[in-house]
């Protein structure tokens, strides 16, 4: 007879989907070309896309990551069923759902039709037709770059450390690293909100935000992998309260 897998078994894939999808982040995000000679100048950004030969493959990569990085988010957040963080981790997946499908909408924009357009313009000898339509593309992969940063990486690890210090299920100093992850990320948003696209904010700040979210993620996943995450093994500790009944008119 088929053995169904178990919950355990359940939370430890999830725990690994964690830990490789943010591995494979931070291995894309340091082969992902940055420069910043070309910030803010648009004609540089894309003639450094159109020379980087990996360009499309790097963003396929980041994608899987983000895919991965959700099952883990989902395995992680189910942990917590049961526990006084329980809307907090609600809250968390739904908001890290979201925020997922704006990174994955921005990384199949700039790896996709950002190359397309930047291949194009290159080839076509700088032609003033295709700059003026890569130029708009890529006002439009800035502004969900902001978006995906001050979700992603900023309200998403708040609500996950405000979980983390409400169950009690995972240690205390992951809640804390997560809240410094999110207000990283949110300082980073804002300040592309008010500066536009800077070095600051783009080249050292984001990679910073990025990877400080990353590895609160894997260090979840770590702990939900070992075993020692899951509510379910608590429960039977639990302390239920019950209720005399009340007869009515009495």
């Amino acid at each position: 007879m088929e053995q169904r897998p178990t919950r355990s078994d359940l939370f430890k894939l999830g725990g690994l989907a964690a830990l490789v999808g943010g591995a494979l982040g931070i291995i894309l995000n340091l082969l992902h070309p940055r420069s910043t000679d070309n910030v803010g100048n648009v004609r540089g950004h894309l003639e450094m896309i159109a020379n980087s030969d990996m360009w499309r493959l790097i963003h396929v990569g980041l994608g899987l990551a983000v895919a991965l990085g959700l099952i883990g988010v989902i395995a992680i957040a189910l942990s917590m069923v049961g526990s006084p963080g329980e809307e907090w981790a609600r809250t968390w997946l739904i908001f890290t759902a979201a925020s997922s499908a704006v990174l994955l909408v921005l990384l199949a924009i700039d790896g996709t039709a950002m190359k397309a357009m930047a291949d194009g313009w290159l080839d076509g000898g700088k032609d003033a037709g295709a700059f003026a339509a890569a130029h708009a593309v890529e006002v439009i992969s800035t502004a969900l770059f902001g978006a995906g940063t001050a979700l992603y990486f900023g309200v998403a690890p708040l609500l996950f450390g405000m979980a983390v210090f409400a169950t009690g299920v995972y240690p205390k100093a992951l809640g804390q690293a997560a809240m410094a992850a999110g207000g990283l990320g949110l300082l980073t948003s804002l300040l592309m909100a008010i500066q536009g696209v800077t070095t600051l904010n783009s080249v050292f700040l984001f990679p910073v935000a990025s990877l400080l979210g990353t590895i609160v993620l894997m260090w979840a996943g770590w702990e939900l992998w070992k075993g020692q995450a899951s509510v379910g093994s608590t429960r039977s500790t639990t302390v239920t309260k019950t209720e005399t009944p009340v007869t009515p008119g009495l």
